[in-house]
């Protein structure tokens, strides 16, 4: 079966799966260079491993209701894929799948999606994502260097989120977790889910919020770095509303965001040193 989806004919860069299969085999169209998109016929509900890594010339997927799986580094190393569309009964994006397509900007992840396997989408280009309810699982690295990637929403309040699934997304400083705490107790993680909670704290527990006020004085030097050279002023509006920054700190970060021409920022800790100016005058009196 391999050499026969091997042999098949591509016209104009459009390669057609035959409808008598069910599944694609492994490596069977890897590293060719004539296929720029896949119709598959709605009898395919698999892709196996590497079936097409490294193709790369390879542009559009759009994948029938019958497809259940994509499997490990399916498209591994596409870097031309920029438009993918999973299907509505997906449930697993297995280990690789997606790794190193840098032009995939945009993908809706299906509610049926139950599980992202470990590096799935390491250095893609996507710039947002949206995690279904329904997904129980992010793996190890599942998002690792995504660089573009700026916003995150995680819907389930019972998904489970490995370590360094959002390791390495120096972009990303928006997004939603729902209640709950993810299990990365890394400093990255809990660098980004701290963000998150400063610029939506009406989206936490009481447990969760407590523990990110701890990262923040534990970390503070870390998250204020974050803050000026993203120049999230939301985040900082968190930080400041609750008086979570070290006063002695606060006329260095004013100097570094008025050297950076951060108006917003600058306004905004200049705020903060008048707060900590009035509570130290009341403390005395």
């Amino acid at each position: 079966m391999r050499s026969l989806i091997k042999d098949l004919i591509v016209n104009d860069g459009t390669l057609v799966i035959p409808p008598d299969l069910g599944s694609i085999p492994d490596s069977s169209c890897a590293g060719r260079e004539d296929i720029r998109r896949i119709v598959f016929p709605p009898t395919v509900y698999s892709i196996a491993p590497e079936a097409f890594a490294e193709c790369t010339a390879l542009e559009e997927v759009v994948f029938p209701e019958s497809f259940l799986h994509v499997s490990a580094a399916a498209f591994l190393n596409c870097a031309a894929l920029s438009r993918v569309v999973l299907s509505g009964n997906l449930v697993s994006i297995e280990e690789g799948a997606f790794l190193g397509c840098t032009a995939l900007r945009q993908l809706e992840l299906p509610e049926t999606l139950e599980h992202i396997g470990e590096m799935a989408f390491w250095g893609s280009g996507l710039e947002e994502i949206v995690i279904p309810q329904r997904t129980e699982r992010i793996a190890e690295n599942a998002f690792w260097d995504c660089a573009s990637l700026r916003r995150a929403d995680v819907l389930g309040a019972g998904t489970v989120i490995e370590k360094n699934a959002f390791g390495n997304c120096p972009s990303l400083t928006e997004g939603y977790i729902a209640p709950g705490f993810p299990q990365d107790d890394s400093a990255p993680a809990q660098l980004l889910y701290t963000l998150l909670w400063c610029t939506c704290p009406e989206r936490h527990t009481p447990q969760t919020a407590e523990r990110a006020s701890v990262f923040v004085r534990a970390k503070e030097d870390l998250i204020m770095e974050k803050i000026m050279k993203t120049n999230n002023t939301a985040a900082l509006a968190g930080l400041v509303s609750r008086s979570l920054l070290d006063p002695t700190h606060i006329d260095e970060y004013i100097r570094i965001c008025a050297q950076e021409g951060s108006t917003e920022l600058t306004a905004l800790l200049l705020q903060a040193r008048g707060s900590a100016v009035r509570a130290e005058e009341e403390f005395v009196l």
